[in-house]
């Protein structure tokens, strides 16, 4: 199998040198082929975000090293890191993260204005996209006029506004009741099929139990 991510004794450390520094990432050991489809759970502080956002290149690790798809995280210069969290990574919050003042389609728009000129190309691309998620009745609606449970599916919908490889969760159905959580497992199920490798971040044992692999973190470590 092809690997999307090797990780080898990766640590991270905050407020290093201080009186409260805190190891929230121990040697932390990881292999995830491409088309995965993973859980990583655990308590509250156990460092699930902090793992997820250095997996996303959102922050860095104070030692080991991290190969996104054959590639040296660390070596790269942060126009590359950015051109990564833009085209090879989308990313799915707990609270959507969509912007009050723009429409739906404008919201899912916004990975493509980084990389796209052509505004009815960006707008063509954002409303298709909402299109295969069942979302057409609400494109041209703000945020404040849809449901908890399409906002989190338009935020989906923004993750994979470039095409991404790599999805990454992180408690993606944490606002939501457990009919419309399923339905977020269900879309990004679809979307694993199709050959993107998932990665998310719950705390929930039934939302795990769905994923191909279940990874648990405790204080900074997976332990079996």
């Amino acid at each position: 199998m092809v690997k999307a991510i090797e990780i080898k004794n990766l640590k991270k450390t905050y407020q290093k040198g201080k009186a409260n520094e805190v190891d929230a990432l121990k040697c932390i050991n990881l292999n995830i082929n491409k088309g995965e489809f993973i859980a990583i759970t655990g308590p509250s502080g156990c460092g699930k975000s902090t793992l997820l956002h250095s997996i996303g290149c959102l922050d860095g690790f104070d030692e080991g090293l991290y190969y996104l798809n054959g590639e040296d995280v660390h070596s790269l210069t942060n126009k590359q890191l950015a051109k990564i969290r833009n085209k090879t990574i989308g990313f799915v919050l707990q609270e959507h993260g969509l912007l009050a003042d723009r429409l739906c389609w404008e919201n899912v728009a916004i990975p493509l204005q980084i990389s796209e000129r052509n505004k009815k190309t960006i707008e063509g691309k954002s409303k298709a996209i909402l299109m295969k998620f069942g979302l057409d009745e609400i494109m041209n609606k703000p945020p404040s006029q849809i449901s908890v449970g399409q906002k989190q599916r338009v935020s989906i919908a923004r993750a994979l506004a470039c095409d991404p490889d790599i999805i990454l969760c992180d408690e993606p159905t944490g606002s939501l009741d457990s009919k419309n959580a399923m339905k977020i497992i269900e879309t990004l199920k679809e979307l694993n099929k199709l050959g993107k490798t998932i990665i998310i971040v719950t705390h929930n044992p039934n939302i795990a139990k769905e994923c191909e692999r279940v990874l648990i973190l405790d204080e900074g470590r997976f332990v079996t």
